[in-house]
């Protein structure tokens, strides 16, 4: 039911802005973005498990988010659990990539809110991880939340943008906080971009504050 809602809201010809920019955080400056693999930090077959049911290995994606990070809440959601990255004062790079000038890739919507859903919904509970992720496979590849083209992506991602904020605000409340509290994105609409040559460029960066209001 939660796959065909979905798909019904599709046909309706629901109509989305489009999307010209996708954003990535890090705590150091670089002159491009690279994937892990390209930085020689491969692990090689200690990699995810769940890599098999992506467009390619953990080690070969960047990680962006659709919108720019809500970084005057993030401090307040993750208070008092000792996150790496969005604790208040916590100073980061904002790297702004105009996805018209990156090249070509493969993408996986990652977190999206019918994945969330999907997770907590009873008819899953009790799924062994090979068969959700199997399953959570077979809806992204029908919903285009896995795609292998730049024009894929943009036909739908767009859907995704401007849920951010809230997405976070409600993060401690899941059930399965425990194990999204530390991660970067975990639990959060993302896309996991697998460019063709592993390193994208970026148009602008600027530096951004934990806690603290944008100018």
């Amino acid at each position: 039911m939660i796959l065909e809602n979905y798909l019904q809201s599709i046909q309706e010809g629901i109509t989305y802005p489009k999307l010209k920019k996708i954003y990535h955080y890090g705590k150091d400056l670089h002159s491009d973005l690279r994937t892990l693999k390209v930085r020689g930090e491969d692990p090689g077959d200690k990699g995810y498990w769940s890599d098999k049911y992506k467009p390619g290995k953990y080690s070969e994606h960047i990680s962006f988010f659709l919108e720019p990070a809500p970084v005057d809440i993030l401090g307040s959601v993750f208070k008092g659990v000792k996150h790496p990255v969005w604790f208040t004062g916590n100073i980061l790079y904002e790297y702004e990539v105009d996805i018209s000038s990156m090249p070509e890739f493969v993408y996986c919507i990652a977190e999206s809110p019918l994945s969330n859903k999907l997770l907590h919904d009873n008819s899953t509970s009790g799924m062994s991880n090979t068969e959700y992720a199997e399953l959570l496979q077979k809806i992204r590849i029908e919903t285009g939340e896995i795609g292998y083209s730049k024009r894929e992506f943009l036909k739908v991602a767009p859907q995704y943008v401007g849920i951010l904020k809230q997405e976070y605000l409600k993060l401690p409340h899941r059930p399965n906080w425990n194990e999204l509290k530390l991660l970067y994105a975990g639990g959060v609409v993302h896309a996991m971009i697998y460019p063709k040559g592993g390193i994208i460029k970026y148009s602008y960066y600027k530096q951004v504050k934990v806690g603290s209001r944008r100018n």
